[in-house]
Order: structure tokens, then sequence, then C-alpha cells
């Protein structure tokens, strides 16, 4: 099995941060677990994972980090590559856990440099859901990285470097809370907005991450 590495980005996620790390930890499938927090985080979400790592020291790593304004989940997600010793990577949001770790076992079971595409599953506040088909599980390697400052995509770069993205009809990671919360999914819409707008406006991006901005920026309510 390859050894792998699982990011988490976190802020202000007290009331979900504990339940992802516990997944994250109780998979027995990392050899390192990397969590990048905003250091602006206002709630007890530090105290969370500084316990945690006090009990699996040799397991969580922590890496305060200082958002530009806007946000630029793209960057974070690179810089959590860039600071990966394994050779594959697997991500992980504050508000997600793994909820079937032995297909994500199946998985690195079978890697030999590819990328695996799988479901998100997403509970929605309407009722229902909204699941999301997604690269999570990645090789570590030059020219991989992650574009869009937000909705961020990392198929392009596998794409450009000939790296083959397998498709499995696997549903390995519960969006916990993202969806599910009216008021919160208004206030990522108003935040998604702005930052898409100044990426937008600075034009410097590959023609595939502008159309995606793009299309994703006409879907969003309210914007200018």
């Amino acid at each position: 099995m390859k050894s792998c590495t699982c990011h988490i980005i976190t802020r202000d996620d007290e009331s979900t941060i504990g339940e992802c790390l516990d997944s994250a930890i109780s998979s027995r499938l990392f050899t390192n677990i990397l969590i990048l927090i905003d250091t602006k985080s206002a709630d007890n979400t530090g105290r969370i994972i500084y316990e945690a790592r006090l009990k699996y020291p040799q397991l969580i790593r922590i890496i305060p980090y200082k958002w530009e304004d806007p946000q630029d989940f793209a960057q974070a997600r690179n810089f959590c590559l860039a600071n990966t010793l394994t050779n594959y990577a697997f991500w992980l949001d504050g508000d997600e856990k793994i909820q079937h770790p032995e297909q994500i076992r199946a998985m690195l079971h079978k890697a030999h440099g590819q990328a695996f595409q799988f479901w998100i599953i997403s509970p929605l506040y309407t009722g229902g859901f909204h699941n999301m088909y997604q690269p999570r599980l990645v090789p570590v390697r030059r020219g991989v990285y992650f574009e869009c400052p937000v909705l961020e995509r990392i198929d392009f770069s596998l794409k450009r470097n000939g790296i083959p993205i397998e498709q499995t009809s696997f549903e390995p990671v519960l969006h916990a809370t993202g969806y599910a919360d009216q008021k919160l999914v208004e206030q990522k819409n108003k935040r998604n907005r702005r930052i898409m707008e100044k990426f937008l406006k600075k034009g410097r991006s590959s023609p595939e991450a502008k159309r995606h901005i793009e299309k994703q920026y006409y879907r969003i309510p309210g914007r200018a």
C-alpha cells in the first residue's frame, strides 16, 4: 500500500473538526495528518487540534497559515502539497469525515501513479443530497497542483501531466455540514463571489481555470 498524507484545512470548525480528525486517525491509512489551521480562527478549533497532537505527536503535523485577502484555497492546498513527504496525498475539509475507510484502503493498494476520483456526499438543507465527483487521492509529483482560488481544481494539472484519473463509484467522504445549513451556504456564496470577482479581474490564469470560475460564478445567486 502506498504511503499517504491526509491534508486538512480548517478555520472555526469547532463543531466538526473533532469528528473529522477522529475519522482520519481511526482509519489507520495515513503516514501523516497535516493540518493547515487558519491563524484567524476565533473558536476552539485550535485547542481541539493541539490536544489531538499531544495524543498523536508522530502522526499529526500542524502548520499555522495566514490567508491572503481574499482567501485563495488553491494556494493553501498547494502549500500542503509542498509540505508532503509521502508519494500520495488525500484531503479533507474541517467539516468532512471519512465514512468508508476500507474504500480508501482499496485505492491505496491499487495505486501505481494514477489519481482516483470518487463521490463526496453532501446533505442539503433543502433535503436530499448534493454529491460531488472529485479526484481526492492524487500522486504527489512535480507539476501537479491546484488551480482556482475557490471551488479549486487539481484535475487540470493531472491531465496536463498525462496522469490518468481512475473513475470509481466509491463514497468514502461525508461532507457533513457544508450544505446542510442555509445561513452557512449564504455566507459561503457571498465569500465565493468576492473571491471569484477578484480572480476574474486579475486575468492571469489558465484557460481551463478561467472557464471553470466563470461558469461557477454565473451559477451563484446575488452575483454582481
